[in-house]
């Protein structure tokens, strides 16, 4: 995973370029990289218009799944070669894993291969997947996703239904729009588990008006979502309460033109944990107790680097939560590491709240507008005076 900026076009609407990837002197791939996705311009909450100026964010992720094992020692370039198209590539960082084998398909699992879906991702293959899952609900069969891509543009609603993957490498679902969506409150979906698979978005400015999440609506009722990959979307996670009960393990979220996550309206009961995040462009991991407090939610042992605005980890309001074993590491602007406050209009901080055993590293930040700085750790009563017990340790 690659961690990039390359120009922009001059209208914005992004340059494509590639980048080889050198082995011993040896090309063995190339890294497809794009500026749709980086650059943002403007004030909040930013376009693609270059003339509006203020040019900023910059970076992209890129993945890519090499030929073959890399051996212990050996020694990696990324080059510019003379077949490779950009004037510049600034590289922030490059990750490398051992990826595992594609999952086997589970018994008594549907196959979503068994409808009319393209696993090249050439065709459109939503209605082929909205069949499968309705086939799956109904039957009460997991549905089994093999390893491909898989271009689905707008919601998938999911209620009382299991979706397995060959893994976050392997099993991929793309689009404009793409989202899973649980039903709407009072209505909440339950039961849904989503696991070992990616979910890569088209999103490339902030509307704030349109549903653009990787992950949305209401999921509770012992609801699961873990090891999948969210990328390109507004928001990664957005739930809308009241809902309860729901568990987010083992996540790895990247370039949101919004928040990572945001637990928002009356959520209780509510993980998430082991997940990584990096490049989001508002608050990494949020609870907003808009209208109706949350309660009982956990942040525990996540890791956050990079928000391009606000904080790694944020409640707005709520009772009774814990943030615990996180890292928050280069914030940019307009937030800290964690923030604990009576703000945009949320149901106050009541209860008791647990703030331990977390790293924050260069994640104090400076605020234009305010004209201050602001903490790493840090409270803010805006709205109202903070009566909660705020334990910190």
């Amino acid at each position: 995973t690659l961690r990039y900026a390359i120009p922009d076009s001059l209208d914005g609407k992004g340059l494509d370029a590639t980048l080889g990837v050198y082995v011993e002197g040896e090309r063995i791939a190339e890294v497809p990289l794009t500026s749709r996705y980086g650059w943002f311009y403007g004030r909040y909450p930013f376009s693609n218009d270059p003339s509006q100026g203020n040019g900023h964010h910059f970076f992209d992720h890129a993945r890519l799944k090499l030929p073959h094992t890399v051996p212990a020692g050996a020694t990696v370039r990324l080059m510019l070669g003379a077949q490779d198209r950009a004037d510049w590539v600034a590289i922030d960082l490059a990750d490398f894993e051992l990826v595992d084998p594609p999952l086997a398909m589970p018994a008594g699992a549907l196959s979503l291969a068994a409808f009319d879906v393209d696993p090249r991702g050439e065709r459109e293959s939503g209605t082929g997947v909205r069949a499968a899952i309705a086939a799956a609900q109904a039957s009460q069969r997991p549905l089994w996703i093999p390893p491909g891509t898989y271009r689905v543009d707008g919601h998938l609603a999911v209620d009382r239904v299991t979706i397995l993957g060959a893994g976050m490498w392997h099993s991929v679902l793309r689009g404009h729009g793409l989202g899973l969506y649980g039903k709407n409150t009072p209505h909440a979906s339950a039961a849904v588990v989503l696991q070992d698979f990616a979910v890569l978005g088209e999103v490339t400015e902030r509307k704030d008006h349109l549903p653009l999440s990787g992950i949305g609506g209401a999921m509770g009722g012992g609801s699961r979502i873990e090891r999948l990959w969210l990328q390109h979307h507004k928001v990664g996670l957005w739930f809308d309460g009241p809902m309860q009960g729901i568990r987010i393990t083992g996540l790895r979220i990247f370039d949101m033109t919004a928040d990572g996550l945001n637990f928002h309206r009356g959520v209780s009961d509510a993980v998430i944990e082991n997940s990584f995040l990096r490049g989001t462009g508002d608050d990494a991991l949020a609870a907003w107790s808009g209208e109706q407090s949350n309660r009982n939610i956990a942040f525990r042992n996540n890791t956050v680097i990079a928000p391009v605005l606000a904080n790694g980890i944020a409640i707005y309001g709520g009772r009774d939560m814990e943030v615990r074993g996180n890292i928050v590491a280069d914030t940019l602007t307009q937030g800290g590491g964690i923030h604990l406050g009576n703000r945009f209009k949320a149901v106050p901080l009541a209860g008791r709240f647990a703030v331990a055993d977390n790293l924050l590293l260069r994640s104090g930040s400076f605020d234009p507008n305010w004209r201050h700085g602001i903490g790493a750790l840090w409270f803010y009563a805006l709205d109202a005076p903070i009566a909660a017990a705020i334990d910190v340790a």
